[in-house]
């Protein structure tokens, strides 16, 4: 499995990466730096660790491990800059040169993957070794209290580093999901009035609901994208912006209406709104009360996170995203004016809370 990586990596740095730095392909110098990231590093880290697990034996294989230091900051600074190999990619997709290279370098190599199968690879690689190490402990009899005890020592130590990298990976895929809504959002993210992507802002949920328009009472087709700190929702199929809520000050809740299009049937979805400003509310339906449900259970558990983190120091450090906000769940609670306010449109229908879901059937 090492050799294998191993070979995966010299391969990327031979017909990708070398080819590369001597040709002019229309790829900035940063662009390059950016597309492999620290591989070269990994790739001699790599070379050397082959050769001492080569060297050694099923008894003490364990110890080229022991010290996850080097590991850790080479492992997070390739995980924490993906995302800008990805952007480099997705910018240069429809560039001819950009797409020769990439076929030349592929047949040069004589393999089937591409160079995005090689780029993920190093962050999938932590947890194979605590798959390894945990196989050796299986291993192990029982009469080998010390190489047990030593054994176990380093497999947490990389069952921790692996966790840390799983984090940082996650962070790295809201910022992939996020630079996927704004490039399908186009020349209409302009008009959200700030970058979506932000790398304090997570991504959290995207899917199509129906918008409410209170005053004609009929329902558009929209794309509702779910964030840590805010909801944005935009034109379905072709994803033009059409507005968004922050997480400040906001509340939600669930609420069902009579359908006007099927009578004797409900619609059902959430309401958000910033408390106190019921004329400025967003209502969007879903299919079914269980969808709708689901849609109101991630978005109070967006709210309750986002929160959480504003109490954290290490948040404030970052600029402030659009619509983050320390106050605390409870000082969202609407005075008994607005309870009445936001449960009334501009039409004077009343919005009645989503009844509980049916029973089951009776076997």
């Amino acid at each position: 499995s090492e050799r294998s990586y191993v070979s995966s990596l010299l391969c990327v740095i031979t017909y990708f990466l070398e080819p590369l730095r001597k040709k002019s392909i229309g790829l900035k110098t940063d662009e390059k730096a950016n597309l492999f990231l620290n591989i070269e590093e990994i790739t001699q880290f790599h070379k050397t660790l082959l050769s001492k697990m080569e060297k050694a034996n099923a008894n003490n294989i364990h110890e080229n491990f022991r010290n996850t230091k080097f590991l850790k900051k080479m492992y997070s600074g390739y995980v924490d800059s993906y995302h800008k190999a990805i952007q480099v990619i997705t910018t240069h997709e429809h560039s001819s040169k950009f797409q020769r290279h990439l076929n030349d370098s592929l047949k040069a190599s004589g393999k089937q993957l591409g160079l995005m199968a090689y780029l993920i690879m190093p962050i999938q690689r932590i947890p194979r070794y605590v798959l390894l190490l945990r196989e050796l402990l299986k291993n192990t009899v029982p009469e080998q209290k010390e190489d047990i005890k030593s054994l176990s020592s380093v497999i947490e130590n990389v069952e921790n580093l692996a966790t840390e990298i799983n984090e940082r990976k996650r962070r790295v895929d809201d910022q992939l999901n996020l630079m996927a809504v704004r490039s399908k959002l186009g020349r209409s993210h302009h008009h959200l009035g700030f970058d979506l992507v932000h790398p304090k802002r997570r991504f959290i949920l995207e899917g199509r609901l129906k918008e409410y328009k209170k005053n004609s009472k009929h329902t558009k087709e929209r794309v509702v994208v779910l964030c840590s700190d805010l909801i944005l929702w935009a034109t379905y199929p072709h994803y033009k912006y059409k507005g968004y809520k922050s997480r400040k000050g906001m509340v939600i809740r669930r609420v069902n209406i009579k359908n006007p299009h099927k009578p004797g049937t409900y619609l059902d979805g959430v309401e958000v709104m910033t408390e106190g400003n019921d004329k400025e509310s967003a209502v969007f339906f879903a299919n079914t009360p269980q969808e709708a449900e689901a849609w109101y259970e991630k978005m109070k558990f967006a709210h309750k996170t986002t929160h959480r983190d504003t109490r954290r120091s290490s948040f404030s450090s970052a600029p402030p995203l659009p619509g983050i906000s320390g106050h605390r769940e409870n000082s969202h609670s609407p005075s008994p004016r607005a309870k009445v306010a936001r449960n009334r449109n501009t039409n004077g229908n009343t919005f009645q809370p989503a009844p509980p879901p049916p029973p089951p059937p009776r076997n």
